[in-house]
């Protein structure tokens, strides 16, 4: 048991104290109460500080900490700052200058790490103790100016891209701008000129960004989606045109209730920070984008008017009112159709699954904050604003209180057991019309209310990324909103497609809403219904790896609810005719279904789905395609690889040259190297299909056999070369082409033991060829069997598991040399040869891992620029008959009319460019001599090169913070 220290016990105590003022007030929706609560904490931490001088940094890191990491109390905890440092306290001032110290050493690191999020926040609160007047408004304001005209240097003057934006300026603006609101009105009484500063540099800023290009990072087209940094700017100049003003039940304001604090205040000015300089090195977040599933612009609700019964509206709205028996459809197999709306739960299994989550939530006075990580799981608050619609919940403070995270079991499909599948309950024509005037009210609201109440969803989804639980239940909670369950969706949805990657991984957001469609009194799975209806409508409009996630997302959905969904609406997109007609849509069936099958097994997919459906269903799971095999050799090797006991490797290669001899022909002795290299490669694909037949059964089974010849087949590839290595992967594709999971398990085991490599892999994904039945040899595709090649969504997910496997070889690499970095800075002078030696040698496997992506990223857009320039040229799509095309080629990720295959080809160019900006810039110029020929061919092709280059220069993240 570890004993704490008083002094360690003392800073807990303030921490938990600060972590959990004001909760219960709002939490039992008794605002009155709120000034009492904060005047109690202000007196107890006063006399803790007179008593105790040491108490003092106590109190600054419980501010600071809890006003960053609960950021909807900043206006709170600012409140607190100013009470306890505007009397005559002698430890006044110095409280007041260390917590802005502290803060502003906060904001200066997440500049440096070009760190969006707690930016803001930090900014954020500092931002409340100006409007509290412990920080001037002048310094506050001069802050400000600095980030934007830092931001305003990226767009206009940097000039690092001529073809985009840095993410430099976007991140900085972004920044800045983002605290407006919570300090728009003290800002404009105290220093009316530097607001016209303000506004003149946003004006700018404006200007240039309307310019600008992020065609790379988008995850949709702008139907789709809108950028946060252009809302952003929207609220800005709502802001100015309407006084500043700010309703006060989105922004909590208990400051007004202390006179004290208008009229006194220390005002001491922000320490100098200078906005860190950029360097080649420095990487910022990628620009925010908004996904508009559910809240669509007005005049696309005009637009969706008229459309027919099979083209459900933008908005989501639902086909007319349907007598009970027409809401509830047989499937052609007999078993009851449940309808779309299944995506909630009956009314009895609700409230299980909320008496459950009720049940670990601890009281009250449970809560106890043990360690200053646990403030930032600790329950966001409700707000001060108008609380009268609150349901009465309390959130436990502490994390460890609450059980590990409870993953929905995805290997069987079933339900959960508190669900009731046989009482679902249908929306109605007046539901779903109900449902549209509810997503108005979203739309009715300003665009200030908006931005403010999508912050603080993001501050939940953030802060709570460790506890998906009791994230849902604070998102279903949020103050002053009548309905805001179509903006948590929007928002959730925004974070899952964030590119390059999310902040989380994808199980966080699916189990996320999995909760939130649990919980009873909610309208949130409704609006998830609409959201599904929109992104099956328009698929076409979905970036490929947008289009990816939402499908694995929406099978990952299917498997915690029974599978129920509306099949028999998808049954109509199962013909030749509207696969044709529409062919976005028709792709996202057969993913959703062939993922559902992954997570589950072939008849039970089957099973549940009308008979209709069988058109997107892959062939049956089988044990591997053999109808390549030679019986006289595969018998043969078979009795070797599935022996008993080991071969020895001198044996098993005798045996190979009996049955697969090299005659070099009279005359011809010139050529023995050439027909011995030739019957090396025919014995390795002899022995790899023995392997493979007999590790067919199960994983495991594979696993031994191979090991058990890993030698020679190592031996054998490296004989052979790169064509070698790239044989043995088509062995494997054509195999296992039906068994998607076997197929990838096959291709990374032998790559981890060295027989393959990751460029023969991500040459079979996108190959133009394919075994032939004679041994050793390959024969050409035909252009049809390409395009469904290069359609199919495993061939890309399989792209992204190589690169993914060597960049975190390469983060393995940095690791280790920081590591070693450390070791050699503190080493004696006996241990500094050793240690250099050390340090010489991890560098050097940094450099190799990074080269091997680098190489890696290359491969792959040579063979995509390749492949399209063979298929365009076959096609002819992008002629000038076509120019309509090219102009929706600008409007990147909208696919412009052109063939799945080509919008699946250009989005991994993008995808590759965005995640690997890095490794972009070491071969970028290979690259440009590599594919200009291609290019030159093709201007569709130059788009997508200019494209990556946009990306390339714009200095970004793999990851958004």
């Amino acid at each position: 048991m570890d004993l704490e220290t008083p002094e360690e016990a003392e800073r807990l105590d303030t921490l938990n104290a600060y972590a959990k003022l004001a909760d219960k007030a709002i939490d039992s929706n008794a605002t009155q109460d709120i000034p009492m609560d904060i005047e109690a904490v202000c007196s107890a931490s006063s006399t803790r500080m007179r008593a105790n001088p040491k108490a003092l940094k106590f109190v600054v890191h419980s501010l600071s900490r809890c006003a960053i990491a609960l950021p909807m109390k900043s206006p709170i905890y600012a409140t607190v700052t100013g009470l306890l440092t505007c009397g005559s306290e002698a430890f006044a001032k110095d409280l007041a200058s260390r917590v802005i110290e502290t803060v502003g050493k906060e904001l200066d690191t997440y500049l440096r790490a070009g760190k969006p999020s707690p930016a803001r926040r930090a900014l954020r609160f500092l931002a409340c103790l100006t409007d509290c007047r412990v920080v001037s408004a002048e310094s506050m304001a001069d802050l400000l100016i600095e980030l934007l005209e830092a931001a305003l240097f990226e767009f206009t003057d940097a000039n690092r891209s001529e073809r985009g934006v840095h993410c430099r300026g976007v991140f900085l603006g972004d920044v800045a701008l983002s605290a407006i609101p919570w300090v728009a009105k003290a800002l404009n009484e105290r220093e009316p000129e530097q607001v016209s500063r303000i506004c003149q540099l946003a004006e700018k800023i404006e200007g240039a960004w309307e310019a600008s290009k992020w065609r790379g990072v988008a995850p949709a087209n702008k139907s789709r989606c809108v950028s946060c940094f252009s809302e952003l700017l929207g609220v800005f100049f709502f802001l100015r045109e309407n006084g500043w003003i700010v309703p006060t039940d989105v922004i909590c304001r208990p400051q007004d209730l202390f006179p004290q604090l208008s009229h006194g205040g220390l005002a001491l000015p922000l320490p100098s920070t200078a906005v860190p300089a950029h360097s080649k090195l420095s990487r910022y977040s990628s620009p925010r984008f908004r996904m508009m599933f559910v809240n669509l612009p007005q005049e696309q609700r005009l637009s969706s008017k008229g459309k027919n019964a099979m083209d459900t509206d933008q908005d989501g709205d639902l086909p007319d009112e349907k007598t009970p028996a027409e809401q509830t459809p047989k499937s052609s197999n007999g078993s009851q159709e449940v309808p779309s709306s299944s995506l909630n739960n009956d009314e009895e299994g609700q409230k299980s699954a909320h008496e459950d989550v009720e049940n670990r939530i601890p009281k009250e006075e449970n809560i106890n904050i043990k360690n200053e990580e646990d403030v930032a799981s600790h329950n966001e608050p409700n707000g001060t604003g108008d609380m009268e619609n609150m349901q009465k919940r309390q959130v436990s403070a502490d994390p460890s209180n609450v059980p590990d995270r409870q993953v929905a079991n995805t290997s069987d499909g079933d339900a959960p057991k508190a669900m009731n599948d046989q009482n679902k309950v249908t929306p109605s024509h007046d539901d779903a019309e109900d449902e549209t005037e509810m997503t108005d009210l979203g739309t009715e609201r300003t665009p200030v209310v908006r931005y403010i109440l999508r912050c603080y969803i993001a501050d939940v989804i953030d802060n709570f990324g460790e506890n998906h639980a009791l994230a849902a239940q604070r998102l279903l909670m949020l103050p002053m909103f009548r309905e805001q369950s179509g903006e948590i969706v929007e928002s959730v949805f925004s974070q899952m497609c964030a590119t390059p990657e999310p902040c989380f991984p994808p199980v966080y957001f699916g189990t996320l809403f999995v909760d939130l469609c649990r919980v009873k009194e909610t309208r949130l799975p409704t609006n998830l219904l609409t959201a599904v209806n929109t992104m099956f409508q328009e698929a076409g409009d979905m970036d490929p790896e947008t289009f990816d996630r939402l499908a694995e997302w929406f099978a990952f959905h299917l498997s915690n609810f029974g599978y129920k969904w509306n099949w028999s609406d998808w049954a109509l997109y199962a013909d030749a005719d509207m696969v044709d007609k529409f062919p976005y849509r028709a792709l996202f069936c057969k993913d959703v279904l062939r993922r559902c099958i992954r997570l589950s097994y072939f008849e039970r997919i089957t099973g549940i789905v009308p008979t209709e459906m069988s058109f997107f269903f892959p062939s049956r799971p089988g044990t591997g395609d053999r109808s390549r095999f030679k019986p006289e050799i595969n018998d043969e090797l078979m009795k070797i690889v599935t022996g008993r006991g080991k071969q020895e490797a001198a044996f098993v290669k005798q045996r190979l040259a009996e049955l697969i001899p090299a005659f070099v022909p009279v005359g011809r002795e010139d050529e023995k190297e050439k027909v011995e290299n030739n019957a090396t490669l025919e014995r390795l694909a002899a022995l790899i299909r023995a392997i493979l037949q007999a590790g067919c059964r199960t994983m495991s089974h594979f696993d031994i056999v191979s090991e058990r010849y890993e030698g020679i087949l190592r031996e054998m590839s490296m004989k052979g070369g790169h064509y070698a290595k790239r044989l043995v992967t088509l062995e494997v594709v054509t195999f296992w082409k039906d068994v998607h999971i076997r197929k990838v398990y096959v291709l990374d085991k032998l790559r981890a033991r060295g027989i393959i490599d990751g460029q023969a892999i991500i040459d079979s994904c996108l190959a133009i060829e394919r075994v032939s039945e004679k041994l050793g040899r390959v024969e050409s595709l035909g252009y049809k069997e390409v395009e469904v090649n290069l359609s199919d969504s495993g061939c890309w997910e399989l792209i992204r598991l190589v690169l993914s496997r060597s960049v975190s070889r390469e983060e393995v690499a940095r690791t280790e040399l920081e590591r070693v970095s450390q070791m050699a800075a503190a080493a004696n002078e006996g241990e500094t040869e050793n240690m250099g030696s050390m340090l010489q040698q991890a560098k050097r496997r940094v450099e190799k891992a990074k080269n091997e992506v680098a190489e890696l990223v290359l491969v792959t857009l040579r063979r995509l620029f390749g492949v399209c320039s063979m298929l365009l040229a076959a096609t002819q799509i992008d002629s000038d008959d076509v120019a309509m095309g090219r102009g929706n080629e600008r409007e990147l990720p909208g696919f412009g009319g052109k063939p799945i295959w080509y919008w699946r080809c250009t989005g991994m160019m993008r995808e590759l460019a965005r995640k690997h900006a890095r490794h972009i810039t070491i071969v970028i110029d290979q690259l440009d001599n590599d594919t200009r020929d291609n290019r030159d061919c093709h201007r569709v092709l130059w788009e997508s090169f200019e494209t990556i280059k946009e990306i390339e220069a714009s200095g970004m993240l793999s990851r958004v913070w």
